[in-house]
């Protein structure tokens, strides 16, 4: 949030290290959505959205639905900056809050409608 994006990616990584040593597949999912964040700060995009790829198949693993789909907002907005269709994350962001019944699902639908 400082600007230090590349200070946030070299502790980033510094922490995958971690989380991996501790069995930690939450802190890893976390850690991969926050490099995805740094990257895009820095134009990254592709790079981005592999790390968001990566960070939502963690949040798989353990089945946190809210995270998952908040990733994938993360990496829609990384691939609509890189000139990608989002709709396709977007789309599964927005199912997995409607089958939890999130009200942020609304803001997915208008986002979705503006797409």
């Amino acid at each position: 949030m400082a600007g230090r994006y590349e200070v946030a990616l070299t502790r980033c990584r510094e922490a995958l290290d971690i989380f991996e040593d501790l069995n930690d597949p939450t802190g890893l999912a976390g850690t991969w959505d926050s490099i995805g964040g740094a990257l895009h700060k820095l134009k990254r995009y592709d790079e981005a959205i592999d790390a968001y790829r990566t960070a939502v198949a963690g949040y798989r693993k353990v089945d946190d639905r809210y995270l998952q789909a908040d990733t994938l907002r993360h990496m829609a907005d990384s691939q609509q900056d890189a000139g990608e269709d989002p709709e396709p994350a977007l789309r599964e962001a927005m199912a997995l809050l409607i089958a939890m019944g999130h009200p942020d699902a609304e803001d997915l639908k208008r986002r979705l409608a503006d797409t």
